[in-house]
């Protein structure tokens, strides 16, 4: 826990200041709002630049929703308002010009309220954006013990997402501190053992749990019970269609497909069963594309 605190601290600590600046309109926005901001280029990557383009990510629960904002200019300040869609949790504000990115070590984002508090959903999108999707989008450091924090907001706002993402706030304990982590996760995996019929939900978590506190072989060992007693589970479904997507052939990975099709029992002609296919279709005949162009 020393280490946690020491690293929130030197995180929270830092004194340093950025000229370029972004500033939203509302500080309690709220998703199917419209919702503007302020932007000043001086002093930043963007500054002397033209052309200058802005698109918000934003999540909605698990998917992500990219929005183009058309921008007003005036000297080196742009504005611009967007208006996300119900249930959006997070916007994060990515800006550049010619292939330059506005990369602020403190990023541009903010969370979504409902009656005036940041939705669960939106504190996990913040420890999400803080442990590594704010370095893909906008370039700033991960900072794991902010992470944990916003997981903690995230369970405490909404209970029932613990159990949904512990192991990802587990391996994250364990990723600032092992001496802290360990613990908590030896007594996750003793009370999945207790159980006597654990459910395949039961047996992944404790294979993640293994994976994440760096015991491999564990955790292969446990999958492997997952897909020997869940032939038709979701993690099988997932290792099926991670073996066509990794396979070159398009006719092999055509055969795959209808193996998994097959195997795992889909009716087609039902929209959740199609919905499950839908991206190995469209991969299978990318695949046929690139062998007919190669041919």
């Amino acid at each position: 826990m020393k280490k946690l605190t020491l690293a929130l601290a030197l995180s929270l600590g830092l004194g340093t200041s950025y000229a370029q600046t972004l500033k939203f309109s509302n500080a309690t926005p709220e998703a199917g709002k419209p919702l503007s901001f302020e932007y000043n280029a001086a002093g930043g990557k963007l500054e002397k630049l033209s052309d200058v383009k802005c698109v918000a990510q934003t999540f909605v629960n698990n998917k992500q929703k990219t929005i183009n904002i058309p921008l007003e200019k005036n000297g080196t300040v742009y504005k611009g308002t967007f208006t996300p869609v119900d249930s959006t949790a997070i916007a994060v504000i990515v800006l550049s010009a010619d292939g330059t990115k506005d990369e602020n070590p403190n990023g541009y984002y903010t969370l979504f309220y409902e009656k005036g508090k940041p939705t669960g959903m939106a504190y996990y999108w913040e420890a999400m954006y803080y442990n590594g999707m704010g370095t893909a989008f906008a370039g700033i450091k991960a900072d794991k013990p902010k992470a944990i924090l916003s997981y903690d907001k995230a369970f405490k706002t909404d209970p029932s997402l613990k159990s949904k993402y512990l192991v990802n706030y587990l391996g994250l304990h364990f990723g600032v501190d092992p001496q802290v982590g360990e613990p908590m996760i030896e007594k996750e995996i003793a009370s999945i053992e207790k159980i006597k019929a654990p459910k395949e939900a039961d047996l992944t978590k404790m294979a993640g749990l293994y994976s994440v506190s760096k015991r491999r072989a564990k955790a292969d060992s446990v999958y492997a019970v997952v897909k020997k007693t869940f032939p038709a589970g979701t993690y099988a479904y997932g290792q099926a269609a991670n073996e066509i997507y990794a396979e070159k052939d398009a006719v092999q990975k055509e055969a795959k497909l209808n193996a998994l099709i097959a195997n795992f029992k889909l009716d087609l002609s039902k929209p959740a069963d199609l919905a499950k296919v839908s991206n190995i279709y469209g991969n299978v005949a990318t695949a046929f594309g690139a062998a007919k162009n190669n041919a």
